[in-house]
């Protein structure tokens, strides 16, 4: 029997929004020049870009001197390890870097490349829930730390970190000390508001607000050093060259707008997540549920199913019509357990899948029902064979 298929991956991408690409479209008749032109069709672009600087700068209480538009998350988080730590090791020859054990594989792979340019680094452990311990976090600071990077929310099981309490932890025991993090999944679901998040340098991408996917951004705050990793033009301010895309930028900033709108129907996502839950334990009472019980993302869920291939579950989950993940789609191709997981200690059994599921705006309480049932029928068949 054919199944309609349902996406439950919204933490790895998310469709753009009508409305975002409606506006796109209606820009992309007239703006399509190269922004550093300087005849009247690249001022065009240019103003398109400087107008959408100045909304973003509004939403997250910032000058617009402190927003760099890159084409991926990516590309955003080594900008941001490399180019401060770089730029503090040439300043002020401190080369010592810190970050927890469950960040994306885009800070974690370019702190051990930096390991190799003789920069030392620290992985903050973190407990059960994927929480960093903020005694970890102060004795890992030393005389020449640079940066900490912490996400604010885990892309995999969803678990919240306080972020504003870390940044007060550094403020007092090592001010000169720049504090990044990784927002990505955050809009929607709590402030945007550097200053009161008192963070130095920030990650957003809109491949995770229903934005254009080839539009990210890093905020980093003035007199915060960053040095630039490519050469090229003279593009957001010199820090990252290259020809910018003035309608992916438009419909980024757009995204962020209706993202922070959102954040007061984030009620109905809980909503949805227990609902979701209830339909799946009342038929697998031993499914683990992973990730910070009351400080979590409510969109995403992170199981484990013990008695059950990792392999075998995915597979049969794709066939009934289930678009899930085992973890963060960046680390897919490899086959191994997620570094997430790994660092949360739990235990090992012989044989256990980890799955993670993430829900969006549009799905529906029968869609989750439905998956739900669907996870229960591939998990009893499974445990059968």
């Amino acid at each position: 029997m054919n199944r309609q298929p349902i996406y439950l991956d919204y933490a790895a991408a998310t469709p753009v929004a009508p409305e975002v690409s409606q506006h796109m479209q209606n820009l992309s008749r007239e703006i399509f020049a190269n922004p550093s032109s300087s005849h009247v069709f690249g001022r065009k672009a240019r103003q398109i870009i400087d107008d959408a600087r100045a909304h973003i700068a509004t939403i997250l209480h910032c000058e617009v001197s402190e927003i760099y538009f890159t084409h991926s998350a990516t590309e955003a988080n080594n900008l941001a390890l490399r180019g401060i730590a770089y730029a503090a090791r040439r300043q002020y020859h401190r080369n010592h870097i810190v970050v927890s054990a469950v960040e994306h594989s885009s800070i974690l792979q370019t702190a051990k490349a930096l390991e190799h340019e003789d920069f030392r680094v620290t992985y903050l452990p973190v407990d059960r829930y994927g929480v960093v311990q903020e005694d970890a976090l102060v004795s890992a600071i030393s005389h020449d730390t640079n940066l900490v990077s912490i996400m604010i929310a885990n892309n995999e099981v969803g678990t919240i970190q306080p972020i504003q309490s870390y940044v007060a932890l550094v403020r007092t025991c090592a001010p000169y000390v720049a504090f990044h993090t990784d927002a990505v999944q955050w809009p929607g679901f709590g402030t945007l508001n550097t200053q009161s998040l008192g963070i130095d340098a920030m990650t957003l991408s809109g491949a995770k607000i229903y934005g254009p996917p080839d539009c990210s951004m890093l905020f980093v705050r003035n007199g915060i050093a960053c040095d630039p990793l490519l050469f090229g033009g003279r593009q957001e301010h010199g820090l990252w060259p290259g020809t910018e895309h003035a309608v992916s930028i438009a419909g980024f900033a757009y995204a962020l707008e209706l993202a922070e709108a959102r954040r007061s129907a984030a009620d109905s996502f809980h909503a949805r997540r227990n609902i979701f839950l209830e339909t799946l334990r009342s038929h697998v009472s031993d499914c683990v549920v992973n990730g910070h019980q009351d400080n979590i993302l409510p969109h995403i869920v992170h199981l484990t199913f013990p008695g059950v291939d990792q392999d075998a579950l995915l597979v049969a989950l794709d066939q009934v019509g289930l678009a899930v993940s085992g973890g963060a789609a960046c680390d897919a191709g490899a086959q191994r357990i997620s570094h997430v997981i790994e660092a949360l200690h739990l235990p090992k059994l012989f044989k256990q899948a980890h799955m993670r599921l993430s829900f969006g705006i549009s799905t529906s309480e029968k869609e989750l029902r439905e998956a739900a049932e669907r996870i229960v029928q591939v998990v009893s068949q499974l445990r059968s064979t």
